[in-house]
């Protein structure tokens, strides 16, 4: 049985309490990079082994949310269009601004077409799995909720030999963008019932329950002899951080906080935070150039510092480039691309 679709779900208004963890979500992954390309890695301490599973966990729920919204939602050559631009605009500005510090950078033609040359794998991914929602959403809807059940026991059962093998290379990055967006619309759909009317704190419980199974699950992988025959995978389909995304996103489906606008807008901000660190000259001159200090890298004011510092930077940039995306798309250009998309919506009517 489908649930009601809420007021806020049906309009453009989104949850502050799901724009929340959209912030949260970034965070992870700012950390997650920080133990990654620091020299966290090469001392292995214990806040690298706490950092690592952050990315992982940072990205199932960020495809997560976009499943819970996209299921409902037509896609547009508008959105792709300003998407596009976006991931554009911050891979040639971020190069450029480097090459007035350090002349001898080479701009190639990738820099140029980033989503093309996958200068980020995230979102050359998610790029697909947009152009691919209308036809997930037909199969999700088309699909019956038993059948569906059973296709989520089967991703389970992969998610667990996933944990201990290395069968997850075999499951791509579009792969993953899939089953997760699955989740999210499912959630959207029908919700998982043993989380939906649960409270924070039996939600919060069962974190703590994954977070105790992974400590675990990586102590016994460990272990001289079992280290020879499993290796401990930390990456996205991992059981227990697959779990961990679904309840950390019911953890905040549950909060009510409603329609915030500034914690809406610096949520808006985050996939700017991720094309400025992330950008492949960046990662290396904001981790390995001004962040070497094994010292600064472990202590807390100071990371709590690195991650406001980026946050900052990157709303600033982001009222730049707001500005300039107003300049052109411009009402004589809504109307073409409004023309343009009538044409584009026909590649993309599931019957």
């Amino acid at each position: 049985m489908k649930k009601e679709i809420s007021l806020n779900e049906q309009t453009n208004v989104r949850n502050s309490n799901i724009e929340l963890l959209r912030i949260v979500s970034m965070i992870f992954i700012i950390l997650h990079h920080l133990g990654l390309y620091t020299n966290l890695i090469d001392d292995n301490n214990f806040l690298y082994n706490i950092f690592l599973p952050l990315g992982p966990l940072g990205n199932n729920i960020f495809v997560i949310i976009s499943g819970y919204y996209l299921i409902n939602k037509k896609i547009t050559l508008k959105k792709l269009l300003k998407l596009w631009f976006e991931v554009f605009f911050y891979s040639v500005s971020c190069i450029c601004v480097l090459k007035i510090f350090i002349p001898n950078i080479e701009i190639s033609i990738g820099d140029f077409l980033p989503i093309i040359f996958t200068r980020y794998g995230f979102i050359s991914n998610y790029f697909i799995m947009y152009l691919l929602s209308p036809f997930m959403n037909k199969a999700i809807k088309s699909v019956e909720k038993k059948n569906l059940d059973n296709f989520f026991k089967v991703i389970i059962f992969i998610s667990c030999l996933c944990s201990f093998t290395y069968i997850s290379n075999l499951i791509s990055g579009i792969s993953k963008f899939i089953i997760f967006y699955f989740i999210g619309a499912y959630i959207q759909l029908y919700g998982i019932k043993f989380l939906e009317n649960e409270n924070k704190t039996k939600i919060f419980m069962y974190m703590i329950i994954s977070a105790l199974i992974y400590s675990c699950m990586y102590i016994w992988s460990s272990t001289n002899l079992l280290s020879k025959v499993v290796t401990f995978d930390t990456r996205e389909m991992q059981i227990t951080i697959l779990a961990f995304s679904i309840l950390i996103f019911y953890l905040f489906k549950n909060i009510k906080l409603g329609n915030n606008y500034i914690l809406n807008w610096i949520a808006k901000c985050s996939l700017a935070v991720f094309l400025i660190h992330e950008n492949y000259m960046v990662r290396y001159f904001l981790w390995r150039t001004l962040y070497f200090d094994i010292g600064k890298v472990q202590n807390l004011k100071y990371i709590i510092l690195v991650v406001l510092a980026i946050w900052i930077i990157a709303c600033l940039c982001e009222i730049v480039r707001k500005l300039i995306e107003k300049i052109i798309f411009n009402k004589k250009t809504d109307k073409l691309i409004n023309k343009l998309d009538l044409k584009f919506e026909k590649y993309f009517i599931v019957e």
